[in-house]
């Protein structure tokens, strides 16, 4: 974990969070791998690393947690994003309206 300048607050790095969602022996960590792909870094042209982790939050939903580094410019970049599909909710209504009459 990193500590940020102010006192008493901790910000935690997306790759120590992944890293240790994923070192852990529960089944649920193996069924959600850390996939890293090349992409392109925005800030030096250059190609980065970005991290990809697919992970349910209880009671809410599924999110990937995404984490881009470039090796060349150091520039960092952290997301979280929700994933999966919406739970089909809701109501459906349909209203008809007859024509009026023409006088």
């Amino acid at each position: 974990m990193a500590s940020s300048g102010e006192e008493g607050r901790v910000v935690v790095d997306l790759r120590s969070a992944a890293e240790s969602a994923g070192g852990g022996g529960d089944e649920e960590a193996h069924a959600a791998p850390l996939h890293e792909i090349e992409s392109l870094c925005m800030r030096c042209g250059d190609n980065g690393t970005t991290r990809l982790l697919m992970t349910m939050i209880p009671h809410f939903r599924e999110v990937v947690l995404m984490a881009f580094e470039c090796p060349h410019c150091g520039e960092r970049n952290n997301e979280v994003q929700f994933a999966g599909q919406l739970q089909p909710k809701g109501c459906c209504y349909r209203l008809e309206v007859p024509r009026g009459q023409n006088e």
